[in-house]
């Protein structure tokens, strides 16, 4: 009987310390801040850039970025549609939205491109379930169309 005693003594001390531990990393979880910070020293002197993609985890990281750089002077957003940021970007004149449907033709919207210094590509999927074609589709062919568009 002593020793059943003292088992559910340790059990209960292992218990409460598994305890403890889960809710410091729950805490530690629900605290911790894990949105993109803006670095304006990365973006360095790029005034004009573009961003595919800004409706996006990585792109909406990107816009925030850019947005907060005062180096950034214009921002071009080629977007399917508009999110808080990008809205809150135009509302500022910092931010031209352009809606384009089309990643595999860029005719509309060439004349933008021509004075960027930077394009961010941040559109893409992730492989998992999807055919190969489509993922070349929209990995390969969708940039490298746009890396060519001068020359269509």
């Amino acid at each position: 009987m002593l020793r059943m005693a003292h088992l559910k003594k340790a059990l209960v001390g292992i218990l409460a310390v598994l305890v403890v531990g889960y809710v410091a990393i729950a805490i530690r979880v629900a605290t911790y801040d894990n949105t993109a910070t803006s670095r304006p020293d990365t973006l360095g002197s790029l005034q004009t850039i573009a961003i595919f993609g800004a409706s996006g985890t990585a792109g909406d990281g990107i816009l925030k970025s850019a947005l907060a750089s005062p180096d950034v002077n214009k921002i071009h957003v080629f977007t399917r549609r508009e999110t808080p940021r990008i809205a809150e970007g135009v509302a500022s004149g910092k931010v031209e939205m352009t809606i384009h449907m089309g990643y595999l033709d860029y005719r509309a919207i060439h004349e933008k491109l021509v004075d960027v210094d930077a394009v961010f590509w941040a559109i893409g999927l992730s492989s998992i379930g999807m055919e190969e074609d489509a993922y070349r589709r929209i990995h390969v062919d969708f940039s490298v169309r746009v890396a060519v568009c001068e020359h269509a």
